[in-house]
């Protein structure tokens, strides 16, 4: 049975309360590292993003996650047709290798605003 080997969590802290993200841009929301202790493992990456649209007509979103620079992982475009959602997204990583990482959230902006609210953890099993 596998068990927690490491966990770590970071949450938007980069702006006062909101963000704006121009269209056509990508924002880096949330970077944290984890240590992978073993050679066979699992990394499970989990980020909930808060999105707040003013736009009549929706907007389209999409939430990316790196590791090490290297993009493992996204949601593909969500289209959001409410004035204000949360997009969840997980992944799960195998036999992810010994030492450090580095895990990125990053948005890619569809000209909406992020109402404040995104967090992300990894943790790691062995």
């Amino acid at each position: 049975m596998p068990t927690v080997q490491n966990y770590n969590r970071g949450l938007i802290s980069n702006f006062a309360g909101s963000a704006s993200i121009p269209a056509n841009s990508i924002i880096l929301l949330i970077e944290l590292g984890i240590f992978v202790n073993q050679a066979s493992n699992f990394l499970e990456v989990s980020t909930s993003v808060g999105v707040l649209t003013d736009s009549e007509t929706g907007a389209l979103v999409t939430i990316n996650v790196n590791m090490d620079g290297n993009p493992v992982g996204t949601t593909g475009t969500v289209f959001i047709d409410t004035s204000n959602s949360v997009i969840t997204y997980n992944i799960v990583l195998t036999d992810v290798s010994i030492g450090h990482h580095v895990i990125q959230i990053l948005a890619d902006s569809g000209g909406y605003s992020l109402n404040g609210l995104a967090t992300a953890q990894a943790t790691v099993y062995g």
